[in-house]
């Protein structure tokens, strides 16, 4: 056999792509630079199967150019896959839009939930949640002039049965609301 020495055919490409490869790597995996990853990987793809067959061709090295080729190929998959997620998200991007817009028309949406809130619990918002606060100052009140006066275990045994009272009456008031909606 003929011993043949190796060329640099092809060497100055498969540098090339590879740069442009290693580039769009990082430029696909961002959201905002995909673009330009899918441009540079787009290069280094054409840049190194061009040096690759200059080197089959002049008898040069592969390993560079395939390298490159290979580096080139995953950045592009990178920008692919961002590129068809974009692609693919743009429609429920346009309804979200349209979604806001419909919200900002209708500038009445508190007034909707205080006329549903009549019309399922039969009392007024506003009086509702006047009279509860009220409620809470002058339990809130009382609770801390009396709590004052105890020892520390007095306090904890009052205060775990006040909390067992108001769940109690939290879960039937609950039970009220879900048979009245039958």
């Amino acid at each position: 056999m003929e011993n043949q020495q190796k060329t640099n055919a092809g060497q100055g490409l498969g540098i090339a792509g590879l740069v442009l490869g290693i580039l769009a790597i990082p430029l696909g995996m961002i959201p905002c630079t995909f673009v330009i990853g899918l441009v540079f990987g787009a290069a280094g793809i054409v840049l190194g199967a061009i040096g690759f067959s200059q080197a089959r061709q002049g008898n040069g090295s592969t390993g560079l150019t395939t390298a490159a080729l290979s580096v080139s190929i995953v950045g592009f998959c990178f920008a692919l896959i961002w590129t068809v997620l974009v692609m693919s998200s743009r429609g429920p991007v346009r309804n979200l839009g349209r979604r806001l817009q419909k919200i900002e028309k209708n500038k009445d949406y508190g007034e909707d939930f205080k006329n549903e809130f009549k019309k399922e619990f039969g009392k007024d918002l506003e009086g509702t949640l006047d009279s509860l606060e009220e409620n809470l100052n002058a339990t809130g009140d009382s609770i801390s002039k009396n709590l004052n006066a105890m020892p520390d275990e007095e306090k904890a045994r009052k205060m775990g049965k006040a909390a067992g009272k108001a769940l109690k009456e939290f879960m039937n008031e609950m039970k009220d609301t879900t048979k009245s909606n039958k």
